[in-house]
């Protein structure tokens, strides 16, 4: 009966060290997902600052372009 007590004290032990083992698996891969994370938060970021500041061009050079074709319509009513 003896026997049969530390063996299971044995196995317990052995499945607590597992247990910690992946834990600290698990720590180290939310490590590094946390890092990835923000990573791509960053980049998302600068993927919409990039997206306003070439719409903001695109509606610069459509009022050019606007203003161009006005002009030259203008120019060729003279």
């Amino acid at each position: 009966m003896f026997i049969v007590g530390i063996i299971i004290c044995l196995i317990g032990l052995l499945c607590m060290l597992y247990a910690l083992y992946r834990q600290d698996m698990i720590d180290e891969m939310r490590e590094e997902l946390d890092k990835y994370s923000e990573h791509l938060d960053e980049r998302a970021n600068r993927l919409a600052a990039d997206e306003q500041t070439i719409t903001q061009e695109w509606q610069m050079l459509r009022k050019a372009k606007e203003e161009l074709k006005r002009s030259r319509e203008h120019e060729d009513g003279e």
